[in-house]
């Protein structure tokens, strides 16, 4: 994870805060120096930060205060590996920054869209690409994990797996905007998957899937419904399944009632962040989003929307499928 600091204009005082949690929050690691980073050792986890600012320690924490004048770039880079392995290579920070750009700049190359959201559906379809395995294919829900769907709730879950139910949405995503080559990995992951007995429900598809959840004395198995129930801005909706939502403005494109349908989708367009991130859930009361976030199943069903609401179909642009698939993401 590379981040750098610019700063644009005067002189602005920073401090970064890091705070390593491994096993699901329960493990606090060794911290150390080595040759100038930051070592954070536990089981069988370890972390490298590198960082040309001074570090200190303190409440179980890393703290950097310094400042960044205008025109100066100050790198931050943190790197993960399995304790019993090597330590990493160091990072250049300015060349990884490059090398990611001229990455998704060839990548969206393959990009086949003409409609008037094309800044938003290049957006989601980024976040579906960084989503994906390269050696597998598969596309995870999200990458992040037990942030509540309510705030102060339960419903804590862990989203960082592939979803069957979500793969034929996500076909048709990839293979409407000219990406082949993921759609074809995807489908391959999925063929692996189902393998087995179709009378299983966790390969059939049903409305459960199960989960586990973290407890005091470890985990402990239940189901978790996959309904997607209400709708963003309704009144006595708790929170608001965002995806569910582009299913509705597409469903009220494809009965003539384009006027709503686009002015829905508008507002659906403005409750992402200021990254162009969606995550599962909404709240109209607070404005906040709820839940895992970026949440794969929202971008697919604002990238398909867009299509449709556009009036594009997948057999238009399947013929210039861009086959880069790159590395691992």
């Amino acid at each position: 994870m590379v981040r750098v600091v610019e700063g644009v204009s005067g002189r602005v005082p920073m401090r970064m805060a890091l705070r390593l949690r491994f096993d699901y929050g329960h493990i606090v690691p060794w911290v150390r120096h080595q040759d100038g980073r930051l070592a954070a050792v536990a089981g069988p986890d370890a972390a490298w930060l590198e960082t040309p600012v001074p570090l200190h320690g303190e409440d179980m924490a890393t703290y950097a205060e310094f400042e960044v004048a205008a025109g100066q770039r100050v790198p931050f880079v943190l790197t993960y590996r399995p304790s019993h392995e090597r330590r990493p290579r160091p990072v250049d920070a300015e060349k990884a920054l490059a090398d990611t750009e001229a990455f998704w700049t060839s990548w969206m190359r393959g990009f086949r869209y003409e409609g008037r959201w094309e800044d938003a559906v290049r957006r989601s379809l980024v976040v579906l690409k960084a989503l994906t395995y390269a050696p597998t294919g598969g596309i995870v829900a999200t990458v992040t994990t037990s942030l509540p769907e309510q705030p102060g709730g339960p419903r804590n879950w862990d989203y960082r797996f592939c979803r069957l139910r979500d793969a034929t949405f996500t076909l048709q995503a990839l293979l409407g905007t000219g990406f082949v080559a993921e759609a074809r990995a995807w489908r391959e992951w999925l063929l692996r998957a189902a393998a087995g007995d179709p009378a299983d429900p966790r390969v059939a598809g049903t409305v459960e899937a199960v989960r586990r959840e973290l407890c005091s004395d470890g985990f402990l198995l239940r189901y978790q419904p996959q309904a997607d129930g209400n709708v963003a801005g309704l009144p006595g909706a708790e929170g608001a399944f965002v995806t569910c939502t582009f299913w509705l403005a597409d469903a009220l494109y494809g009965i003539g009632r384009q006027r709503e349908a686009y002015e829905l989708f508008e507002r659906l367009l403005s409750l992402r962040n200021d990254l162009g991130l969606l995550s599962e859930e909404y709240d109209p009361v607070t404005g906040r989003q709820l839940g895992n976030t970026p949440q794969a199943f929202s971008h697919v069903g604002l990238v398909n929307a867009a299509r449709h609401l556009s009036g594009t179909r997948p057999a238009e642009h399947v013929a210039h499928g861009h086959e880069h698939v790159g590395g691992e993401h």
